[in-house]
């Protein structure tokens, strides 16, 4: 086998193990976890069912391809072990790959066993799936460094060129969410989304009260992100002093209106409240003049005394 035949080989291991992923969100979709009961590796106790149900066949066929990603991933392995010498990259992601292949099939067989299927909302099936995701994006990575290693050039250069200029890797962040309830995943999704959401000039935000000072009240419209809501700009209306319309604690709409050059933020709670044009975006501002143009008396001029 050369490199070349290898790469391809790695591509199409990698392409089978995603189809398997995606096979299993149909599993969870479907609500066929349970489809082969509570045996593993047979289904019903039987290597190929007789008559099965449609929830039988969806399981029985993640099983199969688990088991065709299993071999595909041992012969990565053993490939990388022929192809490229002792030491290369290529032969230490392969065999990583395996290692944690066999760890997902564990967590797979785990939650047929134990009963962590479809019906089961306790604390263990959240932190077995959990778990099972998060292994599952390790085992994609380490797939595709696999491929990345072996389709690098041989020879001392190249091996120089690696050294010299170092080997860049960003790191994608995946959040799991695990629950036991569709409402509780719901709030868990909705507070990492805040956590991680860029403000935008001209979105309107929920913000609690912080603190409160003469000019205005500091309030946070995401975590960790706080703005001020100067005093002109907190209604629409002459405010005396900030405490009668916000106190430190209180839950207020405010609208980004601006961001300064030392990135603070400037919010209105005013730009809300005032009729579609008419809001002022800059803190300070006056509100609008409201009085009528000035009456011209055509054809005549000044007139004299």
């Amino acid at each position: 086998m050369s490199p070349s035949t290898f790469v391809r080989f790695a591509w199409s291991t990698l392409a089978v193990t995603v189809v398997v992923i995606l096979w299993g969100a149909v599993v969870r979709a479907t609500g066929s976890g349970a489809g082969c009961g509570s045996h593993w590796p047979l289904c019903n106790g039987a290597v190929v069912p007789l008559s099965p149900a449609a929830g039988t066949v969806i399981e029985y066929i993640h099983r199969v391809t688990s088991g065709a990603a299993m071999l595909l991933s041992l012969g990565l392995m053993v490939g990388a072990r022929r192809v490229f010498p002792a030491g290369h990259r290529a032969r230490t992601w392969a065999l990583a790959s395996f290692a944690v292949m066999l760890v997902e099939a564990a967590l797979g067989a785990g939650l047929v066993v134990l009963g962590l299927v479809e019906g089961n909302t306790s604390a263990l099936r959240a932190a077995y799936i959990a778990a099972h995701l998060a292994n599952t994006m390790v085992l994609t990575g380490l797939m595709t460094g696999t491929i990345w290693w072996a389709s690098q050039p041989a020879g001392a250069a190249a091996t120089q060129i690696r050294r010299s200029r170092g080997l860049a890797v960003t790191a994608a962040l995946t959040v799991v969410v695990a629950a036991t309830t569709k409402e509780s995943a719901d709030k868990a999704i909705h507070a990492i989304e805040r956590i991680t959401e860029v403000p935008e000039i001209g979105k309107t935000y929920t913000a609690t009260v912080k603190k409160v000072t003469d000019f205005g009240a500091f309030v946070e419209f995401l975590p960790g992100k706080e703005g001020l809501v100067h005093i002109s700009q907190l209604d629409t209306k002459r405010v005396a002093k900030v405490t009668d319309v916000a106190k430190v604690g209180d839950v207020i709409e405010v609208k980004i209106t601006d961001k300064d050059d030392q990135g603070r933020w400037k919010l209105s709670r005013r730009a809300l409240l005032e009729p579609e044009g008419e809001s002022s975006s800059e803190q300070g501002g006056r509100p609008p003049d409201r009085r009528p143009p000035p009456r011209h008396h055509g054809g005549h001029g000044p007139r004299r005394n």
